[in-house]
């Protein structure tokens, strides 16, 4: 005889049963424990104990109650929940992976729920990823982390899942982001920073890799020395309980990931600031370290930038403009921005072009190239701020001087007597004076 799907387990009517520990047979479990059905012939569970009376009165204060029990602190652990409910009561499921094998939120919390064995192996995992502290006993907050950690994985908020699809729904891949990101979970309301102690060789290689990032080289030893030791007596401060999990020591209210960053920058900073004072007096190696990794690139452009403008450079100004924009291409970006600002108040009269994108460097070409020609400068070191005047003359200093009366200037320059044109134009003077004269046969 088929079963019927509007009668849970009945012996008589579905043979086969259901399997143990699935979700239906909870609540068929849960459906043969009521008075009214227990004493029945057909109730597959003899030894069911009955269930106990429900909670009178409406929906919202039945939700209440029960939140409120979940969340009363006893020294006695309440009856827990069989299946994963939201705060209404719904149940809620979906796939996920667990131990690289995927299954479903109601078939691992139901696993959860009915192997104390395999439960404690799910609490030091929680432990260990800052998401319960050591001392939390209650098998229904443990229950309840878990279901978050479930439905977290469920919904795929795991970012690598570039070489691995399934990754992203992986439950221990999303109890490590969690751990990364330096936050705990906490029913999807309050988000309390946890992390775990920092092993010296695990903070040293992270700062290490940041260093070899801006500077292509490993920290010193007395920046790494100062890193470390601020960041223990940071995380040893906000640390109100630590505990020993798999070798590891692990904290309760921790530092947050961003805390480590901005502590990070913090040395980095100190690290450039040091390295440039250094090699603004002249040392070779602070020179040639300034010029390798993301903050060397990034002050060679600001440098460009500035150089391309005809803008004076402030060493100090440059060395904490490349910081922040060697880390962020919105602070970059600002910073060209203000270069282009900075130029348009230096050269008045190329303002509106400067503004579309132009540097000062372009615009001034044809000045440039006379200048190299009378004066036989190099065009491509010449400094661009000797035609500060060019691009601000008249009475509003808002005019360019035409290029014709630029280049008579020119020649008034002490330095033109000394060039090669200066002396063959003196020569071809000499000449036609020469021949008006006779001087010449």
């Amino acid at each position: 005889m088929a079963s019927n799907p509007n009668l849970p387990f009945d012996a008589t009517l579905n043979p086969e049963g259901y399997k143990a520990g699935t979700v239906d047979e909870m609540r068929a479990k849960t459906f043969w424990s009521q008075p009214e059905n227990i004493k029945k012939s057909n109730n597959p569970f003899p030894n069911i104990k009955p269930a106990k009376p429900a909670i009178s009165g409406n929906t919202k204060d039945i939700i209440k109650s029960a939140v409120d029990k979940t969340n009363k602190k006893t020294k006695k652990d309440s009856a827990p929940v069989t299946v994963p409910v939201d705060l209404a009561g719904n149940p809620v499921d979906g796939d996920v992976y667990v131990g690289g094998k995927k299954t479903t939120i109601a078939d691992e919390y139901s696993h959860a729920f009915s192997n104390v064995s395999y439960l404690g192996k799910i609490k030091e995992k929680l432990i260990a990823a800052g998401q319960l502290r050591p001392t939390d006993k209650s098998r229904q907050t443990i229950l309840n982390k878990y279901q978050e950690i479930l439905i977290s994985a469920s919904s795929g908020l795991v970012a690598n899942s570039a070489t691995d699809p399934n990754s992203k729904y992986d439950v221990d891949q999303t109890l490590k982001d969690y751990q990364t990101s330096g936050f705990g979970v906490s029913a999807g309301v309050d988000k309390t920073p946890t992390a775990t102690i920092s092993s010296p060789e695990s903070a040293k290689a992270s700062f290490n890799a940041e260093f070899q990032t801006m500077f292509s080289e490993n920290a010193p030893k007395d920046i790494m020395a100062d890193y470390q030791k601020e960041l223990k007596d940071l995380e040893m401060s906000r640390t109100s309980k630590t505990k020993k999990v798999n070798g590891v020591k692990v904290g309760t209210y921790g530092v947050s990931q961003a805390e480590r960053d901005a502590l990070t920058r913090k040395y980095i900073t100190k690290a450039a600031q040091m390295k440039i004072t250094a090699a603004a007096s002249g040392d070779p190696k602070a020179i040639g370290s300034l010029s390798k990794g993301a903050f060397g690139v990034t002050m060679l452009n600001l440098r460009n930038a500035y150089s391309e403008n005809g803008i004076p450079i402030n060493e100090k100004i440059l060395g904490q403009q490349t910081l922040a924009a060697s880390k962020d291409k919105n602070a970059f970006d600002s910073t060209i921005s203000l270069i282009n600002s900075q130029a348009g108040l230096y050269y008045p009269a190329l303002a509106d072009k400067i503004g579309k994108g132009h540097t000062v460097k372009q615009l001034l070409t044809p000045y440039i190239s006379s200048r190299a020609n009378i004066l036989e400068e190099d065009p491509d070191t010449m400094d661009i701020s000797k035609f500060k005047d060019v691009a601000s003359s008249g009475t509003d200093k808002k005019s360019l001087m035409s290029l014709y009366d630029y280049e008579i200037s020119l020649r008034k320059d002490p330095k033109w007597n000394y060039t090669k044109n200066a002396q063959d134009s003196l020569s071809k003077v000499a000449r036609g004076l020469a021949e008006t004269f006779g001087l010449m046969g």
